[in-house]
């Protein structure tokens, strides 16, 4: 089956965001032989020019959008997210093209694509469907498959805990709960934090990057693509305090460490990754957070929840491989 992708952008080793999930998702329909072409709108983008698609084929076509949507009709699948999905979406229902929706959040205005059969729809969590439904909008033809963490690949590092000496936070944005982050890092003077900048939107993070770089017991470092090395096997806790996120990548990944996560108790996504027995704080309250820490201090207690993550992740590995492989069967392998 011929593939085609239609995306604003495709900066999938960003480690975050709906292109991760996207090259995940890729990958594991090209192992079925699948041909997997990307269009991308932005050519000569700066950022772009930094990653090497050796493994999958990436055009950089114009950033006229009815241009680059010609393309669709050379597909047998046409796959699109985030800006331009209303859209190609729009295109592929007035020519016939099978098309496929993938949804990494709740959309503020009401998506006519939602409640359309012709238009299939990959949700990456219960919290996103559910959502919708809340709205009063019913999702018609439609799929739960939650993001790919490579549990085979980063398990085999769990016992490597010789480094493993900070706090860390990947984006420190306001919406990441940077602020909360700041404010335990100024009272636990005795441990290390790590600040991960993130891979969108810098603007977002001036701000407390700099009030973190002024701090003895903060390490601020760039993005990294050595994600293993240079965050995972030195952290011995991940914080993601943020109010909204509607699955997690870096709590899903830090578990197939062994690497205990605090997160919101109030942001649904992530309590549907960890679990609802997971180790948490309560929106801003710092002190609830601090506890938490605390606990983990205690030997015992960190084994534990170290454990308790770590089977919870081998857990989800297998559950999204069952999602993919009925997902398959039901929409592509159709013969």
């Amino acid at each position: 089956m011929k593939i085609l992708v239609v995306s604003k952008l495709y900066l999938h080793k960003n480690h975050a965001g709906g292109e991760a999930y996207l090259h995940h998702f890729l990958k594991m329909l090209q192992k079925k032989s699948n041909k997997i072409k990307i269009n991308v709108l932005l050519p000569n983008n700066k950022e772009m020019k930094k990653y090497n698609y050796e493994d999958i084929i990436v055009n950089e076509t114009t950033d006229n959008l009815d241009n680059t949507l010609e393309y669709c009709k050379e597909a047998d699948l046409v796959i699109t997210h985030l800006d331009v999905a209303y859209d190609t979406i729009k295109y592929c229902l007035k020519n016939n093209i099978p098309n496929m929706f993938i949804l990494h959040n709740s959309l503020d205005l009401y998506n006519p694509f939602i409640e359309d059969e012709r238009c299939m729809k990959i949700f990456n969590s219960h919290y996103v469907k559910n959502d919708y439904l809340n709205r009063g909008l019913v999702p018609n033809n439609y799929h739960i498959l939650y993001p790919y963490t490579d549990f085979p690949k980063f398990s085999k590092f769990r016992d490597n805990k010789k480094e493993r000496k900070y706090i860390t936070l990947i984006n420190p944005s306001e919406n990441k709960g940077a602020d909360v982050v700041l404010r335990l890092a100024k009272k636990k003077t005795k441990e290390k934090f790590l600040i991960v900048k993130g891979g969108y939107y810098p603007h977002h993070q001036e701000y407390f990057i700099n009030e973190f770089q002024n701090l003895p017991n903060c390490h601020v470092i760039d993005n990294t693509k050595n994600i293993i090395r240079e965050i995972y096997l030195k952290s011995k806790i991940i914080l993601q305090p943020t109010n909204y996120e509607t699955y997690g990548m870096v709590s899903a990944e830090a578990s197939c460490f062994g690497i205990p996560c605090i997160v919101n108790q109030n942001s649904p996504g992530l309590v549907e990754n960890l679990g609802k027995v997971c180790l948490s704080g309560i929106d801003k309250n710092v002190t609830s957070y601090e506890k938490v820490i605390d606990s983990l201090s205690i030997p015992q207690n960190y084994h534990i929840w170290s454990n308790y993550y770590y089977e919870q992740a081998e857990e989800r590995y297998n559950e999204v491989l069952y999602q993919f492989d009925d997902f398959y069967k039901k929409y592509i392998n159709l013969d």
